[in-house]
């Protein structure tokens, strides 16, 4: 942060747009490192998943890696408090529709990166025990719950390591602003420290 910026504050501004904006000019593998870093419960975050996920580029693989991590942490507490208040938020279930119908619709291109669902699906599976909720209820795409063959990693940094920290420093923007409005006594602080406002 420069001299002014400690003495008068950084101005608030929009973390999701200046990471999508970064992403859109860098390498598809960029977006899939971001894609493990968000879920569809965080404000800014999942702005820049739900970008991700619409890419004409977007690959099966990543896709399949946002939708299981949103069914496994939140759908189907979702779709059981939806139940009970239709009212309430699901961004989850919003996120997960979302790419279903774009993975009916074949829009996604064949995967670069895999993806390990085992894991996801028994997650998933307890999670619906725990809440009493039936598979059915969740209409998954054909092929969805299958593994996908591809790349094995999760947090792949680009070769340039100047480039991998400015992502690192707008990944950790996005994080910081979304614990102010999640946990704001302990996100507040920490964006006043990071961002200066």
């Amino acid at each position: 942060m420069g001299i002014f910026s400690k003495l008068f504050g950084k101005k608030p501004h929009d973390p999701a747009q200046a990471l999508i904006d970064w992403l859109d000019t860098h390498p598809h593998v960029c977006r899939r490192t971001v894609a493990s870093n968000f879920g569809a419960q965080d404000p800014f975050g999942a702005r820049v998943l739900t970008w991700i996920v619409t890419r004409p580029d977007c690959d099966r693989g990543t896709a399949a890696e946002a939708f299981w991590k949103s069914m496994a942490f939140g759908a189907v507490k979702e779709m059981s408090s939806h139940r009970e208040d239709p009212a309430a938020a699901t961004p989850s279930l919003d996120l997960i529709s979302l790419i279903s119908e774009h993975w009916r619709q074949g829009r996604y291109g064949p995967a670069q990166f895999g993806c390990e669902t085992e894991d996801y699906w028994q997650e998933f599976c307890k999670d619906l025990r725990r809440f009493r909720c039936k598979a059915r209820d969740f209409d998954l795409p054909d092929g969805i719950r299958d593994p996908i063959s591809g790349e094995r990693f999760y947090q792949q940094r680009p070769v340039d390591h100047h480039e991998g920290d400015i992502l690192d420093d707008l990944v950790g923007d996005v994080w910081v602003c979304d614990r102010a409005i999640q946990v704001p006594e302990y996100g507040l602080p920490a964006r006043k420290a990071r961002l200066g406002y």
